[in-house]
């Protein structure tokens, strides 16, 4: 996950005279008497142009300074169109017409700023010398105030903030507040825009993510409603690069996929969002993908002579990354020396740092595990108390140490390099404020987690890896849930006994996954093979599940994956055990019980076990607690819905209405039936809730899925959504979502399925039934019968939800009548 990165184009190195650099940081003369003819309309009139129309403004730019020059104008008011034009063709890459507009001698004292702001866009956009220009723009800035004119100030302090970004220097949010005050009275509305796309690169850089994605939403929102063509451009990327930090992969590859139709031909900034596009691949682990990309990217900046640009010498370093990662390690080492080689040590201190990191991993990965120590070593003595400022070379520096450590048989200090790392990660993650943004940054742990959990099984440590997954895995939920202190293995086998339980938890990565088969006497994990092809096996088999497909008759996919996934440790789990799932990665959109042990006749895993699922051991409670000593039942359906829903029948809720006569029951039907109704009810102070009503799971934002009930005044579409719920205080027993995919929309690494019954659980709710995908009202409404039959009958839920779907798969072999529902429980 890379930090925030500004983009700086670079071109030639031409060089401005000298003299005019040197006359301009002294004293200048007093302005002539000459009177000042007013520009200001004709200025006006071409900075309303310059980033709507470039064209038209560069074509206007020239006219104005050639009749000034044959008309004789004032030389304020000539000088003052020439750094126009100047600033023009230097925001559009055209630097070889720039010499000679500002070789002049400034007539006073506004006109020598001005200048000195022009020279410094120079030295950061034609010499790539950011110290340079931020020198210069903080010597430009001192009289400013002197300038009556915001445009011109909004734009220096915009590029004073980038350039203190760029150089990593600090103090960058007084300019940027400056710069908001300045464009607030600026007609031309382009550097509002620009100094939020600049914040959200600040944000970036220190970390801060969630303000990161903020600020590039307002950028790109803004450059898009006044039509600032490249800006919005730019502005979609750093915002996709927003979404890539948040672990938000879908949103950011969905953004990048269009970089090609964003800029009419090739230049830095389509580079710029093609290399983006390759990194979100890599982190989507389709390296063929991200290889590609990162190698278009790379020919692109060097068509254009770009490679001392800081995103070249990026690219290059992450290429490298790649094909490390792919052991293609001699195409690797070729990359990484053109990185080493081409990187200043003054100006690109992050892409040596990477490439001397990818060194040391070629080094150990062709077995020369003492060069690569001492190169770490080095690096790390270098680094000093940078590496506090820069939390990803941090942990990869010491993942990197940790793993060569391993391999040179010092597992000791390896151990400890492994802690280092993940105790840095999670500094960054816990800064994180927002639910969804701290969950998705999780992605990023994942990898080193992944790295840690290998080294504690290699080393006979089955028991304390699992409790380094179970404490990664639902850190949000358990945080919500106020669960902070990290489980220890015996506990998880105090879980099990007390639940009368055999608890499963895998682990899923794209090089080596796990199941852990927990019971009260014992831990015991189980390497897990042949997963190549388990996204694609379980999509087949929720396909043939959807289709109505009888899979009795042809058990081949459900057989296989119970071979496995569960067979490893069947030893462990007695007929007629209860199951307590925790699923990892894509085993959170199965059902287990659809699969089919090895037996004659073909049954169905249901017939054997009873299962509930559960996000993570570090939420799941020793002792069930006891249900209220009061019942008290909130039902909620027969909606109204909009936007062209069908009405639901209404018998679901007076079926179960009939079932527990002596319970105190709250009803909302119809028009009561709307979020307002139901938020004002207090749904805290009863001990079951039923909800039957439309639902969407939303795959790309998961808490914005939702359920469709009867709009009111404050909910005009009716819609309660996940970011509602999970704000909600629950004391229930158990929530029945009787709508379809009730379960989640999306999975994420570490923390489970994501969606309505995440937001529910997080509330404290101990106990949700839910879908994991669409069946028919009918087939919902007869089950939803069965369910509360058993459950009023004193049952408990997990036992009333199996005997239900027992007594639907004797009538309907399909799974998919009866394995819908799961019961999701902490």
């Amino acid at each position: 996950m890379p930090s925030g990165f500004i983009r700086i184009p670079s071109c030639n190195r031409n060089v401005l005279p000298v003299v005019v650099l040197c006359f301009l940081l002294c004293e200048v003369a007093a302005p002539s008497d000459r009177s000042a003819f007013n520009v200001d309309r004709v200025v006006q009139e071409i900075q309303l142009l310059r980033h709507t129309d470039r064209e038209r403004a560069r074509n206007k730019a020239n006219r104005a300074v050639a009749e000034a020059k044959a008309n004789a104008y004032p030389p304020p008011a000539e000088q003052r169109l020439r750094l126009l034009y100047a600033d023009i063709l230097i925001e559009q890459n055209r630097f070889s017409e720039v010499d000679s507009l500002l070789a002049f001698e400034p007539h006073d004292a506004q006109t020598r700023v001005r200048l000195l702001a022009a020279i410094a866009y120079w030295e950061e956009k034609a010499q790539d010398r950011e110290v340079i220009a931020a020198r210069i723009l903080a010597t430009a800035l001192a009289p400013a105030d002197s300038i009556d004119d915001p445009c011109w100030k909004a734009e220096v302090f915009v590029h004073y903030a980038q350039l203190l970004v760029s150089t990593g220097e600090r103090g960058a949010e007084n300019p940027l507040a400056a710069a908001k005050e300045e464009a607030n009275n600026c007609p031309d509305k382009f550097w509002m825009a620009y100094r939020y796309l600049v914040e959200g690169n600040l944000y970036g850089a220190n970390h801060r993510y969630e303000q990161e994605l903020t600020s590039s939403q307002t950028a790109s929102r803004l450059a898009a409603s006044y039509n600032f063509v490249q800006l919005t451009s730019v502005a979609n990327g750093n915002l996709a690069l927003a979404y890539f930090h948040l672990g938000d992969f879908d949103h950011a590859l969905s953004l990048l996929k269009k970089a090609e139709n964003w800029y009419s031909n090739e230049n830095l900034d389509l580079a710029i969002d093609i290399g983006h596009r390759a990194r979100v691949h890599h982190w989507r682990n389709e390296d063929g993908e991200a290889i590609t990309d990162y190698k278009r990217a790379v020919e692109i900046l060097r068509r254009l002579k770009l490679e001392l640009n800081p995103w070249y010498l990026r690219y290059v370093d992450e290429l490298t990354t790649v094909l490390i990662d792919t052991g293609q390690l001699e195409a690797a080492d070729t990359y990484d020396q053109i990185a080493l080689k081409g990187a200043e040590p003054d100006y690109e201190k992050w892409s040596i740092s990477t490439a001397r990191l990818n060194a040391a991993s070629i080094l150990r990965s062709r077995r020369r595990y003492q060069a690569s120590f001492d190169e770490l070593g080095k690096l790390a003595a270098s680094l000093g108390q940078a590496r506090d400022q820069d939390a990803e070379t941090t942990w990869r520096l010491h993942s990197e140490l940790a793993q060569t450590l391993v391999a040179m048989g010092r597992r000791r200090e390896a151990n400890a390099e492994f802690k280092t790392a993940v105790a840095t990660a999670g500094k960054v993650r816990n800064a994180i404020d927002d639910d969804w943004n701290r969950m998705t940054f999780s992605v990023y742990v994942a990898t080193l987690i992944a790295l840690y959990v290998d080294f504690e099984v290699s080393d006979g440590r089955g028991a304390e890896a699992l409790q380094l997954v179970e404490t990664f895995r639902a850190e949000r939920l358990a945080e919500k849930l106020h669960f902070t202190k990290a489980p220890a293995p015996a506990q998880f086998q105090r879980i099990a006994g007390a639940r009368q339980s055999v608890i499963l938890s895998y682990w899923i990565t794209k090089k080596r996954s796990y199941l852990w088969a927990t019971t009260a006497r014992e831990i015991k994990v189980f390497p897990l093979q042949n997963l190549e092809k388990l996204d694609r096996d379980i999509a087949n088999h929720n396909i043939e599940i959807a289709n109505s497909r009888d899979l009795l008759t042809a058990p081949q996919l459900p057989a296989s994956l119970y071979q496995k996934l569960v067979a490893p440790a069947e030893s462990m789990i007695p007929p007629g055990s209860n199951v307590i799932i925790v699923p990892d990665g894509p085993l959170a959109a199965l059902n287990f019980e659809t699969l089919i042990p090895p037996a004659r006749p073909a049954r169905f895993w249901l017939n054997s076990v009873s299962v509930t699922v559960d996000p993570s051991l570090a939420v799941l409670q020793a002792s069930q607690v006891a249900p209220h000593s009061q019942q008290q039942f909130l039902l909620v359906g027969a909606t109204i819905p909009t936007g062209g829903l069908k009405p639901l029948p209404d018998r679901e809720i007076q079926d179960i209405q009939k079932l527990f006569p002596t319970i105190h029951t709250l009803t909302l039907e119809g028009a009561n039936a709307t979020p307002q109704r139901f938020l004002a009810s207090k749904p805290g102070e009863f001990s079951l809730l039923h909800i039957s009503a439309h639902a969407f799971a939303n795959r790309e934002s998961p808490l914005d899925s939702y359920i469709a009930l009867t709009p009111d005044q404050t909910h005009a579409d009716g819609r309660l959504y996940a970011h509602d719920l999970k704000d909600l205080n629950l004391n229930t027993d158990l929530v029945t979502l009787s709508v379809c995919e009730g379960a989640g929309g999306k999975s994420l690494p570490g923390e489970g399925l994501i969606g309505l019954t995440w937001a529910l659980l997080s509330t404290g709710a101990r106990s949700v039934v839910a879908g994991l995908w669409k069946v028919s009202d009918t087939a919902t409404a007869e089950f939803m019968q069965k369910f509360y039959f058993n459950l009023s009958r004193q049952e408990d839920a997990a036992r009333a939800l199996h005997d239900a779907k027992l007594e639907m798969a004797k009538k309907q072999s399909s799974p998919y009548y009866w394995a819908a529902f799961q019961l999701y429980t902490r």
